[in-house]
């Protein structure tokens, strides 16, 4: 069972969209028929306040997806920011 999988559910339930995460990347995908598929167009899926609906979930269930979650309107309005850096100082300050 992945991330996704035991995760996702929980996320949904409090008004977050999930889409899956390929394994080993930063880029939406799922696991499907033995392969990993890249999750296409879902920034114009989603973005807009659209959720995935029952079907898109049991189908990136599968598998051994990450779970990442939509920002904005399809959460709630819902703003993250990641900061990825080998710089010291710009780390003591987080």
């Amino acid at each position: 069972m992945g991330p996704y999988e035991q995760c996702a559910e929980a996320l949904v339930e409090r008004g977050y969209a999930t889409i899956p995460i390929m394994r080993d990347s930063k880029a939406p995908g799922f696991y499907c028929a033995g392969m990993r598929v890249p999750l296409t167009r879902w920034q114009e899926r989603y973005l807009h306040g659209r959720q995935p609906n029952y079907m898109d979930h049991n189908l990136w269930g599968n598998g051994d997806s990450g779970i990442g979650v939509v920002g904005g309107k399809a959460s709630h309005g819902m703003v993250a920011i990641d900061i990825d850096t080998d710089d010291i100082a710009t780390r003591r300050q987080s």
